[in-house]
């Protein structure tokens, strides 16, 4: 058994395929699974923008091309316009680039621990605006305005204050998996660090009791989980601690 990008790779019998284990909640195919959205990137994006009429486009923009995912209508709270914003657990890239197109943030930086979805990501990216191009006459700026890394955010280098809002969709189970209360806590105080005066964060928890399906994936979370004291409850009180300010 070996750990590959994230993932544990685990060898089979002779003649059988091996078995990924995602570790970092870093599945591929979580947009499928989450929206069950069907056919190519390319296919789904030419039938959304091909139509001529504005009221089309708009509805596309407003509903998302990409992910068809219904978290993009409570994000009008974050206030993202103009602004720059960091998207933490990106995956393959295709909310990111939804965000983008409908709220239209001057820089989107999204990050993933998982190198192999960020390369899937600057393809979708790709493609987009290829798409954009051919249909709309326009990339609308997601050329220099979408922009995908590859890192583990607790242990990388992000500037100081340097984005007005931060997105932590879906990956606070999967940090608490890997690095228990303490990671936790460190990576709800690098994003406060990341934010500038008056910054905004975004945080979708999973619920406690999802812990246990995934609990025992390697004996580092099965430790984790078993010892953390923090609950999702517990997270907006951290967010808030005054000495973080």
């Amino acid at each position: 058994m070996e750990r590959v990008g994230g993932k544990r790779k685990v060898e089979g019998e002779e003649g059988q395929s091996e078995k990924k284990i995602y570790v970092y909640g870093n599945m591929p195919g979580y947009y499928g699974y989450r929206t069950k959205a069907k056919g190519s990137l390319r296919d789904r994006l030419m039938e959304a923008v091909s139509k001529d009429d504005d009221e089309s486009w708009e509805k596309g923009v407003k509903e998302g091309f990409l992910a068809g995912d219904r978290r993009l209508d409570a994000l009008v709270h974050a206030k993202m316009e103009g602004v720059r914003v960091l998207d933490i657990g990106c995956n393959i890239g295709l909310f990111s680039l939804d965000i983008f197109l409908r709220y239209r943030p001057s820089t989107l930086f999204g990050t993933d621990i998982d190198g192999s979805l960020v390369r899937r990501a600057r393809g979708a990216k790709r493609v987009m605006m290829e798409v954009l191009n051919e249909k709309r006459g326009s990339d609308f700026g997601l050329d220099d305005g979408c922009l995908f890394r590859s890192d583990n955010f607790l242990s990388s280098d992000h500037p100081i204050g340097t984005f007005e809002v931060a997105l932590c969709l879906s990956i606070t189970k999967w940090i608490h998996f890997n690095w228990g209360d303490r990671g936790l806590q460190r990576f709800f105080k690098k994003i406060h660090s990341c934010l500038s005066e008056g910054g905004r964060v975004v945080v979708e928890p999973q619920p406690w009791s999802t812990y246990a399906k995934k609990s025992k994936l390697t004996p580092i979370i099965k430790h984790n989980v078993a010892s953390a004291k923090v609950r999702p409850e517990d997270f907006p009180t951290l967010l808030l601690q005054e000495e973080w300010g």
